[in-house]
């Protein structure tokens, strides 16, 4: 296969061999099987480009993006293990069984197909096309307790096999399998952004009557979006020091200056902060892992577009000016070509 040698932004070369096949693609009556094997090709094989995204419905805006024929692998060396923004075990990232069966009969009833066996759900959910299965779950999305917790909507994410055989993926929780030490044992460099938690708490900071609803069953969010507990009798009481750390457990108000920031803290922390920490902890076991915390400002962000409650119009003459000067900026000082042909 014939890949590329590119360049980090610190100018080190690196190569890439991208768009690798590696399963044959799932559409058709291959959807929700297991991965078969490719067929092998005999030509040289160009590995330059990446492979199209899976299909997905988009983190903010709810749009379905992507293909289903998406099973491409990319390799870069030297190798070394990333996560950004998230770890294995976060949330919203792992949906138990239960939640899983219960979800996959509502959209199969929202579609109009059998809502019992899963054999006929799986059929019936087979013959539909990506989007209208996807489009099903949009309004699931935007009402995920990730970003809106007092609604309780749904998200699609990984669960644990309910079979296991040789076929099975998942058998166990994410930090279960971590904790055993059941992992490539290579460096980690781990990371989080400031104001992760920002898109959670967006809903309740441009909508006080969302603050208020969420203000009103603070136990059962707080539990929710912490994952302190399955419903033990010492919720309350772990719900109100959460509260009284983050919140110092007053009722809150969008016009209290500090309370923004306050929110964004407590869903930062929860939905993401703490995951990734004990991700960390758990290859700091075995290799050298690294953990950072990025908050340098380049230029216009999603902060910047949701905290401009008051003057939408103030954000975008920011970012207009801003991507004057980025162009005016690189036709005075020319742009970097990156790329040169590598074999393997």
């Amino acid at each position: 296969m014939e890949g590329t040698v590119s360049l980090s932004r610190d100018g080190r070369e690196f190569y890439e061999w991208l768009g690798i096949p590696y399963a044959r693609p799932p559409v058709g009556n291959l959807r929700f099987q297991s991965p078969g094997p490719i067929d092998p090709w005999s030509d040289l094989l160009d590995a330059k480009t990446y492979g199209p995204d899976c299909a997905a419905i988009k983190f903010l805006t709810a749009e379905i993006v992507g293909e289903e024929d998406c099973l491409y692998l990319n390799v870069h060396a030297p190798k070394k293990a990333a996560i950004i923004s998230g770890a294995a075990g976060t949330p919203w990232s792992f949906i138990p069984p239960d939640r899983a069966v219960r979800t996959s009969k509502s959209i199969a009833r929202r579609l109009k197909c059998p809502s019992e066996d899963t054999e006929e759900i799986a059929g019936c959910l087979r013959d539909l096309d990506i989007k209208s299965l996807l489009g099903a779950i949009t309004k699931d999305m935007r009402e995920s307790f990730l970003f809106k917790p007092h609604l309780k909507g749904e998200i699609i994410g990984p669960t644990l096999e309910a079979f296991d055989d040789e076929d099975s993926f998942m058998m166990q929780h994410p930090f279960q399998i971590l904790s055993k030490g059941k992992f490539q044992k290579v460096p980690l460099l781990a990371g989080v952004m400031a104001d992760e938690g920002l898109s959670s708490a967006y809903p309740y900071l441009s909508d006080e009557s969302n603050l208020h609803q969420f203000d009103a069953n603070m136990t059962e969010n707080i539990r929710r979006i912490c994952l302190y507990s399955s419903q033990t009798s010492m919720d309350d009481r772990i719900s109100e020091q959460i509260r009284d750390y983050y919140l110092f457990n007053r009722k809150m108000k969008i016009s209290d200056a500090e309370e923004p920031s306050k929110l964004i803290e407590l869903f930062s922390d929860c939905f993401y902060n703490k995951h990734i920490s004990r991700a960390v902890d758990y290859q700091r076991a075995h290799a050298n892992a690294y953990i950072f915390y990025f908050n340098m400002k380049g230029g216009p962000s999603n902060t910047d577009l949701m905290m401009s409650l008051d003057s939408t119009f103030a954000y975008y003459k920011y970012l207009a000016t801003y991507y004057v000067k980025s162009v005016l900026g690189e036709a005075i000082l020319g742009s970097h070509h990156y790329g040169t042909e590598s074999r393997l």
